[in-house]
């Protein structure tokens, strides 16, 4: 099920974003995999394609759209779309860390 929740209870820890970007390539997609988690659509009316961005921390968008243009991409437009908490892991023994 998909609801919206109380403002109070919103976690924003780790950030969905949606980008567009022109000039897209693999070049560019290297680039940024270490900066952050993206799934890539390409646009068939630019030559660019359509992200869908997860990034973990505060003011992280900005490093995202510099390594873009730096790599030789431009950003088109960027639009916050979700939030969730970090993924929390059990151990492998079943125990939780305290």
């Amino acid at each position: 099920m998909v609801s919206r929740v109380s403002d109070s209870a919103v976690v924003t820890e780790v950030e969905m974003w949606s980008v567009r970007v022109s000039g897209w390539n693999a070049e560019i997609a290297r680039a940024l995999s270490p900066l952050a988690e993206i799934v890539a659509v390409p646009d068939t009316a630019f030559d660019g394609a359509a992200l869908l961005v997860s990034i973990a921390g505060p003011n992280r968008l900005e490093k995202i759209k510099s390594a873009l243009v730096e790599a030789g991409a431009s950003v088109r437009s960027s639009a916050l779309v979700g939030s969730h908490a970090t993924r929390y892991t059990v151990p492998p023994n079943g125990t939780a860390k305290s």
